[in-house]
């Protein structure tokens, strides 16, 4: 006689079948859920973010510029950033205030130390529009177009334009202080520019900038003082500048001037 009836050992191998689906559906459960964590810690960990690479640049965790060269002192904090100038051994103090927005409400600069030196630059109020672009730097007035500055009115004094043109290709990178950069730097300062890259003056300049032209206002015709910049681009497979060929000239019977090139490297570093 058989242990088992038939009708039992029907039962018996369902139950083994059972316990097989069970196991195999918690098995792929494991895996997903391994895989899933798996794909939670790379996307949660830090990412890249591509930068100009100079042997004196230094930068912080969020891949903003905190040291180079010409600015060996950058300190970002809630409602400031203080940035010390080296112009050829001369210092400058630049204080930027921010508002609760975090973009620069103001900004003003100093001899000799952040707070108690001499005034170079006066506190110097800045406004944007409602969809975040600058429009005024202390009395300057900025005109944007397609997503670029094309006319920035320069008072008091003699009223003067200075107008910008650009070409077709993205402006990608942290390469403010290489390019015609007008979302900051011609005012009534060409220091500090590099902060448009993070965002502290609004939204930036959408293409590069390839000539600027400083006029009499509403003339546009080239005067004894007035000056232009040309720039000239190469690219890397990505779309990156490698290379920027400035031509400055100034106008004195005519544009006289020479062009300066700058190769730009970059590195990649991890963002938190």
């Amino acid at each position: 006689m058989f242990p088992f009836s038939f009708g039992k050992t029907n039962n018996l191998k369902k139950h083994f079948s059972d316990m097989k689906k069970h196991l195999f559906l918690l098995i792929i459960s494991m895996v997903a859920f391994a895989a899933c964590s798996k794909d939670d810690g790379e996307k949660g960990g830090p990412s890249v973010k591509k930068v100009v690479d100079f042997s004196d640049l230094e930068y912080d965790s969020q891949g903003r510029l905190i040291k180079s060269r010409e600015y060996p002192e950058i300190v970002y904090e809630t409602d400031k950033i203080r940035v010390r100038v080296n112009n050829d051994g001369v210092y400058y103090y630049f204080t930027f205030y921010l508002n609760a927005d975090g973009l620069v409400d103001s900004y003003k600069a100093n001899y000799n130390d952040f707070d108690t030196g001499s005034e170079l630059i006066p506190e110097t109020p800045l406004k944007y529009d409602d969809t975040g672009h600058l429009i005024a730097s202390g009395n300057d007035t900025y005109t944007w177009s397609d997503g670029n500055i094309v006319k920035i009115r320069r008072t008091p004094g003699t009223l003067r334009d200075i107008v910008f043109k650009y070409s077709q290709e993205e402006y990608k990178g942290n390469i403010a202080e290489y390019i015609g950069n007008p979302t900051f730097g011609y005012g009534e300062t060409t220091w500090c520019s590099f902060l448009a890259d993070y965002g502290y003056f609004g939204k930036r300049c959408k293409n590069l900038c390839i000539q600027i032209d400083d006029f009499l206002a509403d003339t546009e015709t080239p005067t004894e003082g007035s000056s232009q910049d040309k720039y000239e681009y190469t690219f890397d497979e990505s779309g990156y500048v490698t290379r920027v060929v400035k031509t400055y000239m100034h106008y004195s019977n005519g544009y006289q001037g020479r062009p300066r090139s700058t190769t730009i490297k970059y590195k990649e570093v991890p963002v938190l």
